[in-house]
């Protein structure tokens, strides 16, 4: 076969599976994901001709907490230390001396808790409740989100491993060719 003929063959090829492939995924995955929903499934086989090529899995995103309850976690990450307060003037009061505004009008002053941008490593989930630390006191006004679908994988369906099987089956040609394609001869080229 001539490079250009190959050029021609292989970029059919690559047209041909990247179309039956991204229908195949779509099914696939579907399919992983209601089993995954139904029943906490997060990785099968995926197998030719009864051999084990590679692996479909589920990936997922880590949980986080998320704050539900503002004032109450402020109040208990000042208290254990994963917190300050910040104070600064508000920029009404500005053509005030910090001094003076601190004397005369206790008003003029804004706080804020800053909470500590690593909080969560102070958070452990127990049972799904958060811990401070590992004391086993309870961290008020957090709410676990849980874990959530980030996408899915394929893993595994190397070339080597599954190339000998289709030849042992139908061929790639079965997969690939719609069954109402032309028959083709050369002579009509």
């Amino acid at each position: 076969m001539k490079p250009s003929e190959k050029v021609a063959v292989l970029t059919a090829l690559q047209k041909m599976v990247k179309a039956e492939l991204d229908v195949a995924r779509r099914e696939a995955d579907d399919d992983l994901l209601a089993a995954f929903d139904e029943d906490g499934v997060t990785k099968r086989a995926l197998k030719v001709g009864g051999f084990k090529v590679g692996d479909h899995i589920v990936v997922l995103n880590s949980g986080q907490w998320s704050i539900s309850d503002r004032d109450a976690f402020e109040e208990f990450a000042l208290t254990y230390g994963f917190a300050t307060t910040e104070r600064k003037i508000r920029p009404e009061w500005m053509a005030r001396a910090i001094d003076l505004v601190a004397a005369e009008d206790p008003a003029g002053i804004e706080e804020s808790v800053k909470l500590d941008p690593k909080w969560q490593d102070y958070i452990a989930n127990v049972a799904g409740t958060a811990t401070y630390l590992d004391s086993g006191m309870a961290v008020p006004g957090l709410t676990f989100t849980g874990q959530t679908v980030k996408n899915t994988q394929v893993r595994g369906c190397k070339p080597e491993d599954v190339a000998p099987i289709i030849r042992q089956l139908s061929g790639i040609d079965a997969l690939l060719l719609p069954e109402q394609t032309q028959p083709f001869s050369l002579e009509e080229a």
